[in-house]
Protein backbone atom coordinates (compact mmCIF):
# COMPACT_ATOMS: atom_id res chain seq x y z
CA UNK A 1 0.00 0.00 0.00
CA UNK A 2 1.89 2.93 -1.09
CA UNK A 3 1.18 6.05 1.40
CA UNK A 4 1.71 9.04 -1.01
CA UNK A 5 0.49 10.27 -4.72
CA UNK A 6 2.22 9.56 -7.90
CA UNK A 7 2.03 11.07 -10.78
CA UNK A 8 1.22 8.32 -13.91
CA UNK A 9 4.55 9.05 -15.72
CA UNK A 10 3.10 6.86 -18.47
CA UNK A 11 0.27 8.86 -19.63
CA UNK A 12 2.00 12.01 -19.07
CA UNK A 13 5.19 10.63 -21.32
CA UNK A 14 2.43 9.68 -23.93
CA UNK A 15 0.82 13.27 -24.04
CA UNK A 16 4.25 14.89 -23.94
CA UNK A 17 5.75 13.04 -27.07
CA UNK A 18 2.35 13.77 -28.67
CA UNK A 19 2.69 17.18 -28.37
CA UNK A 20 4.85 20.24 -29.06
CA UNK A 21 6.40 20.18 -25.70
CA UNK A 22 8.94 17.07 -26.63
CA UNK A 23 11.52 19.01 -26.76
CA UNK A 24 15.21 17.84 -24.68
CA UNK A 25 14.37 19.60 -21.59
CA UNK A 26 11.02 18.86 -20.69
CA UNK A 27 12.23 14.75 -21.47
CA UNK A 28 14.90 14.94 -19.27
CA UNK A 29 12.47 16.28 -16.51
CA UNK A 30 10.49 13.29 -17.45
CA UNK A 31 13.39 10.64 -16.96
CA UNK A 32 13.96 12.54 -14.11
CA UNK A 33 10.54 12.03 -12.58
CA UNK A 34 10.70 8.15 -13.62
CA UNK A 35 14.06 7.63 -11.95
CA UNK A 36 12.04 10.00 -8.31
CA UNK A 37 9.89 7.42 -8.30
CA UNK A 38 11.47 4.35 -8.60
CA UNK A 39 13.51 5.49 -5.94
CA UNK A 40 10.38 6.25 -3.32
CA UNK A 41 9.54 3.12 -4.04
CA UNK A 42 12.92 1.52 -2.61
CA UNK A 43 12.34 4.19 0.33
CA UNK A 44 12.18 1.94 3.32
CA UNK A 45 10.06 4.02 5.70
CA UNK A 46 10.10 3.82 9.44
CA UNK A 47 7.16 2.22 11.99
CA UNK A 48 5.69 4.38 14.03
CA UNK A 49 7.21 2.53 16.98
CA UNK A 50 10.24 3.47 15.59
CA UNK A 51 9.43 7.28 15.06
CA UNK A 52 8.31 7.32 18.43
CA UNK A 53 11.56 6.01 20.23
CA UNK A 54 13.61 8.48 18.41
CA UNK A 55 11.75 11.32 19.27
CA UNK A 56 11.91 10.29 22.94
CA UNK A 57 15.56 9.44 22.53
CA UNK A 58 16.32 13.00 20.97
CA UNK A 59 14.23 14.67 23.94
CA UNK A 60 16.33 12.87 26.53
CA UNK A 61 19.12 14.23 25.16
CA UNK A 62 17.71 17.70 24.33
CA UNK A 63 17.08 17.60 27.67
CA UNK A 64 20.71 16.72 29.23
CA UNK A 65 22.47 19.28 26.72
CA UNK A 66 20.11 22.00 27.99
CA UNK A 67 21.10 21.28 31.50
CA UNK A 68 24.78 20.84 30.75
CA UNK A 69 25.24 23.93 28.70
CA UNK A 70 22.58 25.63 31.60
CA UNK A 71 24.98 24.39 34.33
CA UNK A 72 28.64 25.02 32.32
CA UNK A 73 27.02 29.00 32.25
CA UNK A 74 25.60 29.51 35.49
CA UNK A 75 29.37 27.79 36.85
CA UNK A 76 31.63 30.28 34.22
CA UNK A 77 29.25 33.34 35.15
CA UNK A 78 29.81 32.41 39.32
CA UNK A 79 33.74 32.35 38.19
CA UNK A 80 33.96 35.86 36.56
CA UNK A 81 32.15 37.19 39.46
CA UNK A 82 34.24 35.67 41.73
CA UNK A 83 37.52 36.38 40.46
CA UNK A 84 36.79 40.47 38.91
CA UNK A 85 35.54 41.22 42.61
CA UNK A 86 31.42 41.67 41.15
CA UNK A 87 28.69 42.16 43.40
CA UNK A 88 25.38 40.47 42.61
CA UNK A 89 25.67 36.52 42.69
Amino acid sequence: MKQFAVLDIGALSIIMRSSCFSSGILMKWLKFLKEVKHEAELVSWPTPREVAISSVFVAILVGISGLVFFLSDTASYWLINLFLGLKGL
